[in-house]
């Protein structure tokens, strides 16, 4: 059995693993009908909103099973908000082939994702990227986004905003400066909207983080929610869903799971009609438009992650590197 570790799987880290990455949950997105994924089994204990998170997917030749933890105090610890493995299972004989660090994989096929609705749906010419969220996770968004198109500008946007200048250090230091993109702090998510193209959410908010915004500042912008994950969690206001030309999702379970959804749709501020898979987009030219793509993950693009990843060790002879 091979363990891919945190160290292991940063090593593995450059604009073509990305994009091999993206393709793999494209591919999980084409093959949903022939694979089996259980709804999540989410067990919940503590007075902060503690929850175990169990998360099987079984295909023809390999299952995952993914273990989550998720503790939402941890940031103000210092600590990381989720932990976890992911378990890669020959389907043939059941045996377990490799564990991987679920935290950075979560973080990674979850960049993947959106870094896939990106490339599907953004015009080509998109310069200017937005992130509200400076979290471990905004940072894999920003990798994967700029994997995805070649932007030259990034706004962020964090409400603690003692960490934004790390952030962006760490940005620079990473990425950013080998890129040639300008890393830029604003003061509010209004701003990052305003200065933005394509705006990437990643928080844990159960308000609108830009109520009130007026119709001109959003029109004609792509939106990328990632941070409302359970029905009481939300990033995007009742208003914004009125001038949306499309919702697309990257599961279609998000109409349950996410309060981003949930909430416009029983106001009757979003028609189900406007909702519809990312994988309608595959292969097409997308005219340009206001556009919401809603994230809230599954297990299959886990799955599929990890196949890849192993893929990708096997043929570049890392594996005895992983062996234990």
């Amino acid at each position: 059995m091979y363990l891919f570790s945190k160290e292991s799987l940063l090593s593995m880290i450059s604009v073509d693993f990305m994009n091999c990455i993206m393709d793999s949950v494209k591919l999980a997105m084409i093959s949903e009908a022939d694979i089996t994924t259980p709804i999540r089994t989410t067990v919940k204990r503590g007075a902060k909103g503690q929850s175990l998170l169990l998360m099987p997917c079984l295909s023809d030749d390999f299952w995952g099973l993914k273990v989550l933890t998720l503790f939402p105090d941890n940031p103000n610890k210092g600590k990381p908000f989720i932990h976890g493995i992911v378990a890669l299972i020959n389907a043939e004989d059941g045996e377990f082939v490799a564990i991987f660090n679920g935290s950075l994989l979560t973080s990674i096929r979850t960049g993947a994702v959106s870094g896939l609705g990106i490339r599907s749906i953004c015009d080509i010419n998109v310069k200017k990227l937005g992130l509200i969220g400076t979290g471990v996770q905004g940072y894999w968004q920003l990798r994967f986004a700029c994997a995805a198109r070649r932007f030259d500008e990034i706004w962020i946007y964090d409400n603690i905003e003692d960490k934004l200048s790390e952030y962006k250090k760490r940005l620079d230091a990473d990425f950013a400066l080998d890129m040639g993109i300008s890393v830029n702090i604003s003061k509010d998510a209004t701003s990052v909207i305003n200065k933005s193209e394509v705006i990437i959410s990643a928080t844990t908010s159960k308000q609108p983080l830009f109520d009130g915004v007026v119709k001109s500042l959003y029109e004609g912008k792509v939106f990328v929610g990632i941070g409302s994950y359970t029905p009481e969690m939300r990033e995007y206001p009742d208003e914004f869903f009125v001038n949306a030309d499309r919702v697309y999702v990257d599961t279609l379970h998000a109409l349950e799971e996410t309060g981003d959804l949930i909430f416009p749709i029983k106001n009757g501020f979003l028609d189900k009609e406007k909702i519809m898979s990312l994988s309608v987009a595959f292969g097409k030219e997308t005219a340009r438009g206001t556009y919401l793509y809603k994230s809230v993950g599954g297990a299959s693009f886990d799955l599929f992650s990890a196949k890849k990843i192993f893929e990708i060790a096997k043929k570049q002879n890392m594996l005895n590197n992983m062996d234990f």
